[in-house]
């Protein structure tokens, strides 16, 4: 992963009274490249160690890149540009001098610049349209709001008790690499075989080339894909805490703090590539716990791995 970080942060402070208001942005913007092949060198599994030394793989599995826009190293990789726009607000009342109140609001908005290479066999397939997903969509623009709230309050006059707290939504740093994996598993630059006929797989540590694996007639829709949500949100956290801290003198300090967090938005994955069949497998007969549900492929492709929340 090769990725370029150009960031702009402005902050704006005013003071009126007992406020003081800031206003500011913090923008990140994002050049990536990741390159990530699987099995690029080929990979070879074997039944019995009496294939192995014939040279029989039960199955083998290799990751070629199908267009000519290589890298110097003969590579190809994911590439685009993306951005974290962020806009915020905050005001410090403070009444008296026991007494702080803190409020605001941050807006944050992923952008993504480019588009996967969109993949038409895939788009038009059956497993596509039920689950409503595409190679070429993005989620890009959905706003994530961050509001919060914060106070601090000497309940004393000699300020040897503190009680604060707080609470908001919280938005960290996208985590952008998780959608380099749709530009580079689409299916169309970089594309995956896996083949379990004995009499035509490549013998092991035979050099390959995608040229070679095409001239033995494997299939590239065996490629793994990836795809994502068109209503994808990134995650962010729910926080509360209320906490005391209590200064007894002569260097001696106490504090009594509670945490709550939640999080929002999760990832959640899973291949949509296969199905429950209805059956199951218990490890352990009459043990609920230990059963299973057994899955069968519905597509021709490895995996259809599907990123939602």
């Amino acid at each position: 992963l090769d990725q370029d970080i150009f960031t702009i942060t402005d902050n704006l402070t005013w003071y009126k009274g007992n406020h003081t208001l800031t206003f500011g942005t913090h923008n990140e913007f994002y050049k990536m490249y990741n390159v990530y092949a699987q099995n690029a060198t080929g990979n070879w599994s074997f039944n019995s160690l009496e294939d192995f030394r014939n040279n029989k793989a039960n199955s083998f599995s290799y990751t070629y890149f199908n267009t000519n826009d290589l890298d110097k190293d003969g590579n190809w990789g994911g590439k685009f540009g993306a951005a974290q726009l962020g806009l915020y607000i905050q005001d410090e009342w403070r009444p008296n001098a026991d007494f702080t109140l803190t409020y605001g609001m941050r807006i944050d908005n992923p952008v993504l610049f480019d588009k996967p290479t969109a993949n038409d066999e895939f788009n038009n397939s059956d497993l596509a349209k039920k689950h409503d997903v595409r190679i070429g969509d993005v989620p890009s623009g959905k706003l994530l709001y961050s509001p919060r709230v914060g106070f601090r309050w000497f309940v004393d006059k000699e300020h040897q008790v503190l009680l604060r707290g707080g609470a908001g939504l919280f938005t960290g740093r996208v985590p952008f690499v998780w959608i380099s994996n749709n530009f580079s598993n689409n299916g169309i630059e970089q594309v995956s075989i896996k083949s379990y006929d004995q009499d035509k797989n490549p013998v092991l540590g035979q050099h390959i080339t995608g040229e070679d694996v095409k001239n033995k007639g494997f299939k590239a829709s065996s490629s793994t894909i990836n795809v994502v949500d068109k209503d994808f949100k990134y995650p962010q956290v729910f926080r509360v805490n209320l906490a005391t801290d209590i200064d007894f003198g002569a260097g001696w300090q106490a504090t009594l703090e509670a945490l709550y967090s939640k999080s929002l938005n999760d990832l959640y994955v899973r291949n949509i590539g296969y199905e429950p069949t209805g059956a199951h497998f218990t490890a352990v007969p009459g043990v609920p716990a230990s059963s299973t549900p057994i899955y069968q492929k519905v597509t021709s492709y490895s995996d259809v791995i599907y990123m939602t929340n």
